[in-house]
């Protein structure tokens, strides 16, 4: 699915992302390729969405990372989008926290409320696991060591049960469903 919003909101991301700064950079690429690889798991997993919602979706899964990462507000995209996508990417962004515990136990809350925030932060989780364990990254076992709890904080309502089994097996999850 291809349209000036989405277009839009592509051309929005990679402008505030791809800077040469360290902070702006996924492993050895550049940032986009994460947004890159967050699109095509949305785009894998679009037949959970119903089509009124697909544009939603998939600017907010480009723009996911700009409230957390660059000089972005809400307002912004709201202005530039629309409520609903600056609302999604509002949810699944970080709170600010001591720790990551902390940023997590303020940050899943407001996606848990929100089904399309669910599906962003799925599609943005299976990337980041799936880069962190091809390249070894520490991030990896973060990831793994606090999927528990990102599980039971986000799956819920009988949601999206293929893009939680293939995070299960990324994580080698064999607990209680």
């Amino acid at each position: 699915m291809k349209t000036k919003l989405i277009e839009s909101a592509r051309q929005y991301a990679f402008d505030k992302h791809d800077n040469p700064a360290e902070a702006q950079r996924y492993g050895h690429a550049p940032y986009s390729k994460h947004l890159e690889d967050t699109l095509k798991n949305a785009e894998k997993y679009i037949y959970y969405i119903t089509e009124d919602k697909r544009e939603v979706v998939f600017c907010s899964c480009w723009a996911h990372d700009t409230i957390e990462d660059t000089n972005t507000n809400p307002a912004d995209l709201e202005r530039l989008f629309n409520s609903e996508i600056a609302d999604v990417v509002l949810r699944v962004s970080n709170e600010r926290g001591w720790d990551r515990k902390e940023k997590n136990f303020k940050t899943y809350p407001k996606i848990w409320a929100n089904d399309l925030a669910i599906f962003v932060k799925l599609c943005d989780r299976i990337s980041n696991t799936i880069n962190s364990k091809e390249t070894k990254h520490r991030m990896y076992g973060i990831y793994k060591n606090e999927y528990p709890v990102f599980r039971y904080a986000l799956k819920v309502r009988d949601l999206y049960s293929d893009m939680w089994k293939e995070l299960d097996e990324l994580n080698d999850y064999y607990g209680v469903s």
